[in-house]
């Protein structure tokens, strides 16, 4: 197959593969009632299974990107393909608590290297002036997978139940890992000086990524700032909205798919605006994390709509304007040698996927304390956030057109 033709069926399939990563991670707020009244899970037990998926999905990150670099992407995503469908089906066959948390586990260290795993195949296969564009788009189309876990799963749960539909899920998890194994090729980076991957040991490139100032001017706001979103879309939206507000599940669905679906646009958006017309890494990510941060003030009852279709408003602007967060993604991976891009990248994910497990646990931390109080939930993701744009502003910039 011709280089250019790969590079872009590769695309194909992560992007379909990072579309299901976002549906399982998200995919508890529309169930939560159903596991609520089947389990008797209170907000501590629904925190600590939302959470289960990212604590896995972090721990995976500290591994996973000297495996990366040292082993290739195509093996790390074809054995995250497949633990991920075993992942789905314990899930949707668990007899109770324990199995929903183990099901939410293997999804959380199945899903783990598809992201990382594309961002490194796309550092390979495509020219570096590119990288932003990529991996926005890949983004974008992942985060689709948004979309599947609002209406489209509204619509699923009332057909097939919410087992029926994890039991789907893993059909179509397996058949994305036939697909990786038909198409998926690693490439072959440019040589640059100091040599190949190896060079330095195998945590080489972890150590270059935490010898960098930047680097953990960064980690803050990559703790909190995917979490924010993921601690509302991911699980607290769905009860705020259907028990706190009376809005019924196919309501609460539009209202997340609204934010879903402008998340898409405003994913492919960042990436473009930030390699063609920006040209700066730091500054689109702050405007973009400051914009989200005054969206979210209706949450905490500043400007608080009062129908679904305000709602709906809000959370399509919310999840336009937050996905700058994964602009992240790429000036890290422009901060250090092309050759560690698997580990710079993992490193950074580490955050961006330990801080959702944090904030839905700190949010129904405060729920359990206060129950019912869901504007003080919210607080914290606010706050979160003003701290760690804060700190970002400490961070070193770099630029598309200088980069590679």
């Amino acid at each position: 197959m011709e280089d250019r033709k790969r590079a872009w069926a590769i695309f194909g399939v992560m992007s379909v593969m990072y579309c299901f990563s976002h549906f399982f991670r998200v995919s508890t707020a529309l169930i939560a009632v159903d596991l609520t009244a089947e389990f008797g899970l209170g907000p501590g037990g629904l925190s600590f299974l939302g959470g289960a998926f990212f604590y896995a999905f972090a721990a995976a990150q500290l591994p996973l990107g000297p495996a990366l670099d040292r082993l290739g992407a195509r093996r790390m995503v074809l054995l995250g393909a497949c633990v991920g469908a075993l992942g789905s089906l314990v899930f949707g066959l668990a007899p109770g608590v324990e199995g929903l948390v183990a099901g939410r586990v293997l999804l959380g260290l199945g899903m783990a290297p598809i992201l990382m795993g594309s961002l490194k195949l796309f550092a390979d296969w495509f020219p570096p002036a590119q990288f932003g564009t990529v991996s926005g788009l890949v983004m974008a189309l992942g985060t689709g997978g948004s979309l599947l876990a609002a209406t489209p799963l509204a619509g699923l749960v009332a057909w097939l139940g919410w087992r029926g539909t994890f039991g789907l899920f893993a059909a179509l998890t397996l058949a994305g890992a036939v697909a990786i194994a038909w198409v998926v090729r690693d490439g072959a980076p440019a040589p640059e000086e100091g040599g190949g991957p190896a060079a330095g040991g195998l945590f080489a490139g972890w150590a270059a990524v935490l010898r960098l100032p930047t680097f953990w001017a960064m980690a803050p706001l990559a703790l909190v700032g995917y979490a924010s979103v993921a601690g509302i879309q991911g699980l607290w939206a769905g009860p705020y909205f259907m028990e706190g507000l009376g809005y019924s599940r196919v309501e609460t669905g539009h209202i997340l798919f609204s934010l879903g679906l402008f998340g898409v646009v405003g994913s492919a958006v960042a990436g473009v605006l930030s390699d063609r017309w920006l040209k700066t890494r730091k500054w689109a990510v702050f405007g973009g994390n400051l914009a989200a941060v005054l969206l979210m003030l209706p949450l905490v009852g500043i400007g608080t709509p009062t129908s679904p279709l305000g709602w709906q408003v809000v959370f399509g602007a919310l999840g336009l304007f937050g996905a700058f967060r994964f602009l992240l993604y790429a000036h890290v991976k422009e901060s250090v040698p092309r050759r560690y891009a698997g580990s710079a990248v993992t490193a950074v994910n580490f955050f961006i996927m330990v801080g959702p497990a944090l904030m839905q646990q700190a949010m129904g931390a405060v729920l359990a304390a206060r129950p019912g109080d869901y504007r003080a939930a919210f607080a914290v993701p606010v706050v979160a956030v003003v701290v760690g744009a804060v700190l970002y502003l400490w961070t070193r910039d770099t630029h598309p057109s200088r980069a590679g």
